[in-house]
């Protein structure tokens, strides 16, 4: 009997301490969350107010890669869409600096570097577009995180070639249906 009670204590404390641990776990996720969010929504700000005053913000590289959302924005000038969109939309037109098989590097009319590489470019590679150093680029995506840019749509001004990347729900064409594509 003593061992049935002893065993319960000893159960019953693991458990409480395994929920206490999600509670826990839970709640640093959703701070860490809205910091990364509090973080992304200043640096939209700052470049807002940089564009107002024409102040430059030196050479920042941002990278866009695997991210799973976006949308096409048809504007191609420098500026950050409303916020009623699930993440701030930003447009950069831009001259292309380095380009191989496996990233494409733009310097935006702003000074910043953006670079697009891994599945996103092998897809837009993949679906026929093509840049070379000193081509006219107009891309849009958004930010998924303070510097790694992900792109939704990709034009070749100076070639005349574009693809869209994400569609219209924000999902990368290469994820699939879901099925492990």
């Amino acid at each position: 009997m003593i061992k049935k009670i002893i065993l319960s204590v000893v159960v019953l404390g693991i458990s409480a301490g395994l929920v206490n641990g999600g509670v826990y776990r839970t709640i640093a996720r959703t701070e860490t969350e809205d910091k990364a969010n509090q973080t992304e929504r200043n640096l939209s700000i700052s470049q807002g107010k940089s564009e107002e005053g024409n102040q430059g913000q030196g050479k920042n590289r941002t990278s866009s890669s695997d991210g799973q959302q976006g949308g096409k924005n048809g504007s191609e000038s420098d500026h950050i869409a409303s916020e009623e969109e699930s993440k701030d939309m930003v447009s950069f037109t831009g001259t292309v600096t380095q380009v191989n098989e496996d990233l494409l590097v733009i310097l935006s009319e702003k000074g910043n570097e953006v670079v697009i590489e891994n599945r996103a470019w092998w897809f837009a590679t993949d679906a026929g577009f093509s840049a070379g150093i000193g081509d006219s680029i107009a891309l849009n995506g958004f930010y998924e995180d303070v510097d790694k840019f992900e792109v939704s749509y990709i034009e070749n001004l100076t070639k005349g070639v574009e693809v869209q990347i994400r569609e219209g729900s924000e999902r990368p064409f290469w994820a699939g249906n879901g099925r492990g594509a």
